[in-house]
């Protein structure tokens, strides 16, 4: 089983080097957009597509891959559920004439939110479904939390070597302490 594993892994990280490679999940963060509401949006966008490919992973994952005994596979069924999802919304928004994000990786960068949620797919599907809503709510937030923040830094002064990336990272460390903290209580 642990060869099947670590083959599984392989092909997984062939599937996904690209979206690895570039960085996909992460333009919320360093993006040029400081607009909240087209955050918003494209956030939103991203965390229905990966709930879409959590419920499509996890009655897959249930139905089919434990009874045949092929758990090993459900980090490639993730990468092809997320790969499929982007091209249906580029299949839509072609269609449809919305005012949507015409990204061509937006679906992709639900990658990063379907391998958190890999985890809690032993779990029962109430307890799932109230990690997944809860961890998605949180991630449209904080996308939302960063880009108001980097409008504020914009307009504020900052030293030379804390431009950029350090001075977001020092922020996201203070939001990831403050959320610790509150932790404790709830």
């Amino acid at each position: 089983m642990t060869f099947y594993s670590i083959l599984a892994s392989l092909l997984t990280a062939a599937i996904l080097s690209n979206v690895v490679l570039q960085g996909l999940g992460l333009e919320v963060l360093s993006q040029k957009e400081l607009r909240v509401k087209n955050v918003f949006i494209r956030a939103c966008i991203i965390a229905v597509l990966a709930f879409v490919a959590y419920l499509i992973d996890f009655v897959l994952y249930t139905f089919i891959l434990v009874p045949l005994d092929a758990t090993f596979l459900n980090l490639v069924v993730v990468a092809l559920l997320a790969i499929g999802l982007n091209e249906i919304y580029q299949l839509l928004v072609a269609k449809v004439k919305l005012s949507l994000p015409q990204d061509e990786k937006i679906g992709l960068q639900s990658v990063l939110l379907l391998v958190a949620f890999m985890g809690i797919a032993t779990m029962t599907f109430g307890n799932g479904i109230v990690i997944v809503l809860g961890s998605l709510v949180g991630y449209i937030l904080f996308a939302s939390l960063i880009t108001i923040i980097q409008t504020r830094i914009r307009i504020n002064p900052v030293l030379k070597g804390f431009k950029g990336l350090p001075i977001l990272l020092i922020i996201i460390g203070l939001i990831a302490m403050v959320l610790t903290g509150l932790g404790g209580i709830f």
